[in-house]
């Protein structure tokens, strides 16, 4: 795999505006960055992980009971906070867990798999899927975001009950601050990284906070 790949697969995980889109790419590219065979991402809620929502992302034909039966692994990942992988014992196959949390503690695992009889994950393997994992928390926060204020707009534009009423418009300045702002929490107030997220120039970023008095 060249080493320009993984860095590729980075920046298409902060392109995604759907959280269900966003968590199928990172099982899947996380399956292709790994040598993986199956993968599925889950993210922790406060009732349990969300088994419905591992199933719609899961990648290379796993079943409800696939999910279900991985799910242990992916508990004690989040309790370890780090990558790591074994042999599963009932089914024999090789199974790699790597564990995220985004600035707002939404915490969740990718979870990936290797038949019995392949060659099990190596560490190799496990360092590629920590370093995934360690961007995968920042993106899923930054497309969940992009939901709120989505869904945001869709309730101010239905709030007006008279069809010819002018729907509320919120100046390109005020969105353009909101989202510098959204992405420097995101990244932990890392300029550059805030810069790539958003498709502009550092100098930009730079530029906007000194303007807002934020510098």
């Amino acid at each position: 795999m060249d080493a320009s790949e993984p860095l590729a697969l980075h920046e298409g995980l902060f392109v995604q505006d759907e959280l269900p889109t966003l968590l199928a790419l990172i099982a899947r590219d996380a399956a292709s960055l790994c040598s993986a065979e199956r993968g599925f991402v889950v993210l922790l809620r406060v009732d349990g992980l969300d088994l419905d929502g591992a199933l719609a992302s899961a990648h290379g034909g796993m079943t409800r009971e696939d999910v279900a039966h991985d799910a242990p692994h992916a508990l004690r990942a989040l309790g370890r906070a780090q990558a790591w992988g074994e042999t599963d014992a009932a089914s024999g196959r090789s199974i790699l867990c790597a564990p995220f949390a985004s600035v707002e503690d939404q915490r969740g695992a990718i979870v990936l798999e290797r038949s019995r009889g392949r060659t099990p994950f190596d560490e190799r393997s496990v360092r590629r899927a920590g370093q995934l994992a360690s961007q995968v928390g920042i993106a899923v926060r930054v497309t969940q975001r992009l939901e709120e204020l989505r869904a945001r707009c869709e309730r101010l534009a239905s709030a007006s009950t008279d069809p010819d009423a002018p729907r509320p418009v919120r100046k390109l300045e005020d969105l353009e601050r909101e989202a510098i702002l959204h992405a420097l929490e995101a990244t932990g107030n890392d300029k550059r990284r805030t810069a790539d997220l958003l498709g502009i120039s550092r100098a930009k970023v730079y530029q906007r906070l000194k303007s807002w008095g934020l510098s």
